[in-house]
């Protein structure tokens, strides 16, 4: 657990073994896989990697990552390799990824063996950008997803999916209580 100063200051809780330096975590490496619906989605996206990368996360890209001359399927190959794929999911990208089109179809195609290998992975998240009927792909249609089709959740959604991506429950489980002594008088009796 991460706690700011202000909180060890204003925390009585024993703070010694919680640790306060950032550094220390795994910085995750994130591929995200989208299509190039319009420049609007584009702009969408890039703006997601960005605040991504801001709140600590390494963040594979194709805009940020390929320039002329660089190998296109090579760099999709290393979704294989991130600790986390978003998957950023419209009806385009449903459309390409079903019919195996363009870089999408391609990395479909590496997701689905991906999953077909790890059928328990929690390697993928899912992030709707329109409706569920519409925009998930059939290969993925079994992993919760964020709904982030909703701009004005934008804030509220992202810290779902950071927390997602840096596998930290949002909740904490409660400590694990006593049985009822009315409940334990009746399973003595069973003895």
């Amino acid at each position: 657990m991460i706690i700011s100063r202000q909180q060890k200051e204003n925390n009585p809780v024993d703070t010694k073994n919680v640790t306060t330096d950032k550094d220390e975590f795994k910085r995750p490496i994130v591929f995200i896989s989208y299509s190039h619906d319009n420049e609007q989605h584009q702009s969408w996206v890039k703006n997601l990697a960005d605040k991504l990368i801001g709140h600590g996360v390494q963040v594979l890209l194709d805009i940020y990552e390929l320039s002329v001359g660089k190998d296109i399927p090579h760099f999709m190959e290393k979704s294989a390799n991130a600790d986390k794929v978003v998957l950023i999911l419209t009806p385009e990208y449903k459309r390409k990824t079903e019919n195996r089109e363009g870089g999408a179809g391609y990395e479909a195609q590496i997701i689905t063996s991906a999953l077909y290998d790890k059928q328990n992975s929690d390697t993928f998240i899912p992030v709707i950008r329109g409706s569920k009927e519409s925009s998930v792909p059939v290969f993925i249609k079994s992993k919760m997803f964020i709904d982030m089709s909703d701009d004005s959740k934008f804030e509220e959604r992202f810290s779902d999916l950071l927390y997602g991506i840096f596998d930290v429950s949002q909740s904490d489980r409660p400590a694990l209580g006593e049985i009822p002594e009315s409940i334990l008088l009746k399973l003595n009796k069973r003895k």
